[in-house]
Parts: structure tokens; sequence; C-alpha cells
């Protein structure tokens, strides 16, 4: 699975899907509002017409016959303001919810440029070993190991301890899975608290009442809770049990023999401007296997996550990102 992030310039990142909100949608917004509280005092006048006309005392038929009419007609305009103000609130809410996205993607595109320019050089200093005078190195897959990757840093090695190393998410991955989580949520609560006031849950069937939450964003909801779940197990490295854990899988590291490192094409479906290049940390076995660690598309990243492990587990680490 891919996930890509085109990130060139952190003010475009912000700016230009603010652009068409400032110049379209702001007096759509205003627009809205206006007609919005103009329902308002309508539906307060006709409200206030019909509880007068219920106090009178002998009222006429054709009093009576008003009043039939208007209780129902009152109601559902009361339904369809309520409609109006949820769907008002839940756009305001995925603006929001969106606005903060960019807002937290470009601080993060802001750090891996500071990265980036942090270790100019620095990775090409370091004397990764030779896969060419090995010869379990001669006998592995050079092939990618894991279909995809991102374009961004995803995970990253973490120093716990002087003997523990965790593989972790970073708030960049959080990030899609919170967006769907969030607004999801949003939806789904306007959805029933606007049905609640007005009485639709408890004229509803248990089976309806249940369809509303997927029908109002319950299946974003759901997505967002997936993604982080998903996601949510990190590889442990430790020392004390001379042991690496990922999720379930667990093994020696007397059976950990090399770190690889390679890169991989992702070709986009929408063409190649949506192309990039991804790079795989690999753990290498002794019996010549394979186990995917993290794959991402920061060059400078991966390379001292892969060293930062090579030292702590004494191994060697193939590069060979540089030459491809």
């Amino acid at each position: 699975m891919s996930y890509k992030l085109n990130v060139k310039s952190n003010w475009l990142l912000f700016i230009i899907p603010l652009l068409p909100l400032l110049i379209f949608g702001v007096p759509e917004i205003y627009n809205s509002i206006e007609i919005h509280y103009r329902r308002i005092d309508v539906l307060e006048e006709r409200t206030a017409e019909l509880e007068a006309l219920k106090e009178l005392k002998n009222p006429d038929r054709i009093t009576e016959s008003k009043i039939k009419s208007l209780t129902p007609q009152l109601k559902w305009e009361q339904r369809s303001l309520h409609g109006s103000t949820k769907v008002f609130l839940q756009t305001a809410g995925l603006f929001i919810v969106l606005a903060g996205m960019f807002l937290i993607m470009a601080w993060e595109s802001s750090k891996m440029k500071n990265l980036k320019l942090k270790n100019t050089g620095w990775s090409g200093s370091h004397n990764f070993s030779d896969p060419t005078q090995d010869t379990i190195a001669q006998q592995i897959d050079w092939s990618p190991a894991n279909s995809g990757g991102s374009n961004f840093v995803s995970h990253e090695i973490k120093q716990v301890s002087s003997s523990i190393l965790k593989v972790k998410k970073t708030s960049t991955l959080n990030l899609f899975g919170g967006v769907f989580f969030l607004a999801g949520l949003n939806y789904v609560v306007l959805a029933y608290y606007f049905a609640y006031i007005d009485g639709i849950l408890e004229e509803q069937s248990t089976l309806k009442n249940m369809q509303l939450f997927f029908r109002e964003g319950g299946v974003f909801l759901l997505l967002g809770v997936v993604f982080l779940v998903m996601f949510a197990s990190t590889a442990t490295f430790n020392k004390q049990l001379n042991r690496f854990k990922k999720g379930k899988f667990t093994i020696s590291f007397s059976e950990i023999y090399a770190i690889q490192l390679i890169t991989e094409f992702v070709q986009s479906s929408g063409g190649s401007s949506g192309s990039y290049l991804s790079h795989e940390l690999n753990l290498v076995l002794t019996n010549g296997n394979r186990i995917n660690i993290m794959d991402h598309g920061v060059k400078a990243h991966i390379e001292e996550d892969a060293i930062l492990l090579g030292k702590f587990l004494n191994i060697p680490v193939w590069n060979k990102i540089s030459i491809l």
C-alpha cells in the first residue's frame, strides 16, 4: 500500500486549498448565514402565531383548521431548518479538520526539509558495508520486499533506553487516520444530536437509527479507527531479551545477519507526475529471508535509522539507495 504527500512548498500547501474557500466559499457562507437567520425569523413569527391561536378560548372552525395545518407545517419547517444548520456545522467542522491537516503537513514538511539540510553530506560520509564482498548478500533478493511505500517519513526508529529501540509511527502517518476519524465523528455526532432534538430517534426504529450512523459519516469514522489501529503496532528491538518483535512475530538477534537498504520506484495511477521513490529498510536473516521494517521516501532519514540500528545490533548495513 502506498501513501503519498505531494509537498513542494509549505506556503503553497496551505494557501492553494485556502484560495477557493476565500474567493468562492466566504461569500457563499455569508449568503447562507443570512438566509438561515431569515428562516429563523419567519419560523419564530409563525410559531408565535400558532401559540396565539392556541390560546384563544373559543376558536372558530377556520381557526381550528389553521391550527391543525400550522402544527405539522411548523414541525416540518423546524426540522428543515435544523437540517440546514446540521449541514452547515458539519461542513464547517470538516473545513476546520482539513485546515488543521494542512497546517500539520506544512509543519512536518518544514521539519523534513530541515532534516535534509542537516544531513546533507552526512550519509555519504558513513562507510556502509560492501554487499559485493558478502556471500549471503550475493544470494538474497534485492528487489523490493514491500510493494508501495510513502514519499514522506511514515515511521522512525526511537531509542527509548540503552537496551531498547522501537519503530514508531510519525505524526504525519497518524494524521491520515486522525483526519478520517475526526471528520466522521463530526458528522455522526451532529447527525444524532439534531435527530434527537427533532424527535426523529424516537419515531424511527432501532434499525433506522443504526443506519443513520452509516449515512452520516460513520464509514469515515470507522476507516479512521481501522487506519490508526492497523498501524498501531510497533516493532521492538530488545537487548535484554536479545529478541526482535513485530506484532506476534519474534526472532532472536542471532538470526539477524544484516540491514538492507534499497529503493523502489512507485508508479502513481495518475501518471508520471505523481510517481516517486520510496526506500526500504529490511532486516536480512541468516537464512536469507528478509523482514521489512519501514518503507518511505526520505533518504537521509532512513539511512540515519539504518545506521542507528546497525550499531545497536552490531551488524553490517548494505546500502544500495545511493547507487540506484
